[in-house]
């Protein structure tokens, strides 16, 4: 796999350096073969110099007047345009045709700009044997040899690195191809339903590891992505009401559409590869501008896809997979995957045994909380970004007039099919070297440390300072150990009562793991902090309150919502390396800082400093560290500790790790100083 990569990198190399040498050479053999005066040439020279100067000049003005444009645009202002644009919804076909408009412009802008490539190269090797002819009298031309000279190696260099990367794009294209073999239940049932429909094309099928279905158009083919979630806990009549669903989108043309977008953006991407976006100016804007306008009126082609099945008389069976794909989607996101995680990293492989743990933890959670999601599929109100039809509205849309199926089945219909995709996600780990050595090491995390602590831990009855116990507390989050992660939450608040960091943990994982609302006082506490921490607070009892149909405090909150999201905003703004910060001077923070870092020899200098906007501040804290192969558990471990210790101060603290491989004289005297950021910015 290794050697297989490094021969790309190196075909794709040789080819790019043949490809930009190719008008370079034409040029160089139209000035030897055809009698075309130097000066003609030298003129024609200037002139595409100057021209392709002002294009890359112009394209890149653009460029940074669009992101200082956007930039100064405030989150609140752009989040209130996107809820207005929900009134375009009847002009959907309009924006649509406005998007392929925009992207359609921009890849002829991104054409025309290699064009100019091509003949600026084609112009410097035209110029080989003006340059031959002047460098006899070199110093009379010595300023005007260097510009040109200079300016091949610059251009060469750009155009080098712009088609080696397009390159190597090429080689990780996959042909697309229909996978009926390997899903051959699955694609009976989905062929078969699209026949019904008259629609006779070639259909890719994806089963996929979410709790989703969809469908797209891909060089005039159908593709059809489906859960292995929902093919286990659905039956058969729901899951084709469901394709039927992707069947209406198809017959509606929202796929043709999307597809054609697509189209444009795919061959910008290969036009433009990273770090030449200066060829096309306006593409950041214009992605931002569609997934705007996607979000806000992709629930205009739901309702007319809902529609579509409700003609066809499928309203019992979508509505009873709808209710369940709800209880199923959040099951999915908010399950504790602890003993996932230990099973995978132990045996380094998808197979069955993996893939029923997982069903069984989703089925476990999905009936635990069955009264929640009956509640809520009741009294839903609408988000304030809604992208499609809530539970609520579709049960109300479907009303069939019976008693609303919410059991779980498990279909062994499509039994063959899900084996064999998991199959394919096992060769494809085991084809990973990287990936399956990250695993070992994470196998080790598990198996060695993370499970011993806990057991001590649980055996010592948590005996153990905040500072410890948040950052065990951490390691829960990461293994997904939810139900430890709550213990330990409870225990820091029986040790420090005002640790925000903790009540907001506590409150999350009330609600998304036990969706009890006994979260509300922990959330509404959190909320009032004017921070980061604060403003997710706030987003987290929106979506309660958007659950459980509680109008009056939803509206209430939604007073707040704008100032916290500009809040969030300037308080997300990251610390850039080298940047003049304003002191930070509360020194007995320092010194237990101090204090916890010496803990780990690989953290060998610190620096401290206050990064402020309007009211809002961030205190960044940047570790340089020296960096070995073996040794990143364990200043994570001791940097785990330190932002610990920082959140009981403030929820505003930044910790930044900064790597070393080659340690300066200075660091290797093991010392701690933090700098006045002010005054030395190193």
């Amino acid at each position: 796999m290794k050697a297989l990569k490094i021969l790309k990198i190196i075909i794709a190399a040789i080819l790019a350096l043949i490809l930009t040498s190719i008008p370079y050479v034409i040029g160089i053999l139209l000035s030897y073969f055809f009698n075309i005066d130097n000066n003609v040439i030298t003129i024609i020279s200037i002139i595409m110099h100057l021209l392709f100067l002002v294009l890359i000049f112009a394209n890149g003005g653009i460029q940074t007047h669009n992101t200082k444009k956007m930039n100064k645009i405030k989150p609140s202002e752009a989040f209130q345009e996107l809820v207005s644009i929900k009134e375009l919804n009847t002009k959907t076909e309009e924006i649509q045709e406005k998007l392929i408009k925009n992207y359609k412009k921009e890849y002829y802008t991104a054409i025309i700009s290699h064009i100019f490539i091509f003949s600026t190269m084609l112009m410097f090797g035209l110029n080989y044997h003006v340059l031959t002819r002047l460098s006899e009298e070199f110093d009379y031309n010595a300023v005007y040899i260097t510009v040109i000279s200079v300016s091949v190696m610059v251009i060469f260099s750009i155009a080098f690195s712009y088609i080696f990367r397009a390159l190597l794009k090429l080689f990780n294209i996959q042909s697309i191809k229909n996978n009926h073999d390997l899903y051959p239940n699955l694609s009976k049932l989905i062929i078969e339903e699209f026949k019904k429909e008259g629609i006779n094309k070639d259909i890719i099928i994806n089963i996929t590891n979410d709790c989703n279905a969809g469908i797209y158009e891909i060089k005039n083919k159908i593709g059809i992505n489906i859960s292995y979630i929902i093919l286990k806990f659905l039956n058969t009549e729901e899951i084709k009401s469901i394709i039927y669903h992707e069947i209406a989108h198809y017959k509606n043309k929202d796929t043709s559409k999307s597809a054609e977008m697509y189209k444009y953006i795919n061959r910008l991407d290969y036009l433009s590869p990273s770090n030449f976006s200066v060829l096309t100016p306006n593409l950041g804007k214009i992605a931002i501008e569609s997934e705007m306008l996607k979000e806000a009126t992709n629930v205009l082609f739901e309702h007319k896809a809902d529609d579509l099945v409700l003609e066809k008389g499928l309203a019992p069976a979508y509505s009873d997979a709808s209710f369940k794909i709800f209880g199923l989607d959040l099951s999915c996101q908010n399950v504790s995957y602890l003993d996932y995680y230990i099973y995978f990293t132990k045996e380094l492989k998808f197979d069955e045994e993996l893939l029923n743990i997982k069903l069984n933890l989703i089925k476990s959670y999905y009936y635990k909380h069955l009264d929640f999601f009956t509640y809520a599929s009741k009294n839903y109100l609408s988000p304030i970004i809604i992208t499609h039809p809530t539970i609520k509205q579709r049960l109300e849309k479907f009303d069939t007039g019976k008693v609303i199926d919410k059991e779980l089945i498990l279909n062994t219909e499509f039994d063959e099919d899900i084996n064999n995709y998991v199959k394919e996600l096992n060769n494809d780990l085991q084809k990973d070297h990287i990936a399956l050595n990250n695993l070992k090491d994470q196998n080790q995390y598990y198996a060695t440390k993370y499970l011993i602590e806990k057991k001590k831990l649980i055996e010592n009855n948590y005996d153990e300072d905040v500072n410890e116990l948040s950052a065990i507390a951490q390691d829960s989050l990461d293994f997904a150990d939810l139900e430890f992660s709550k213990e330990i939450f409870s225990k820091i608040l029986e040790k420090d009562s005002n640790n925000l960091i903790a009540k907001f943990y506590l409150g999350l994982l009330l609600f998304k793991n036990d969706l009890d609302s006994s979260c509300l006082s922990y959330l509404i506490d959190v909320e009032k902090d004017n921070s980061e921490i604060g403003a997710q607070a706030h987003g987290l009892l929106l979506e309660y309150y958007t659950y459980m149909g509680m109008k009056d405090e939803k509206e209430e909150l939604k007073k707040h919502t704008f100032k916290k999201m500009d809040d969030t905003y300037n308080l997300n703004l990251r610390f850039n390396y080298g940047e003049k910060l304003l002191p930070y001077t509360n020194q007995e923070v320092i010194q237990k800082i101090i204090e916890i870092a010496k803990e780990s020899d690989e953290i060998l200098h610190i620096v401290v400093g206050t990064k402020k906007k309007k009211d809002i501040e961030n205190h960044i804290l940047v570790f340089y560290i020296k960096l070995t192969d073996n040794n990143q558990n364990l200043w994570e471990k001791t940097l785990n500790k330190i932002r610990a210790y920082v959140n009981t101060i403030s929820s505003n603290f930044r910790l930044y790790p900064f790597y070393i491989q080659i340690v300066p004289n200075r660091y290797k005297k093991k010392e701690f100083h933090i700098y006045d950021a002010k005054k030395d910015n190193q």
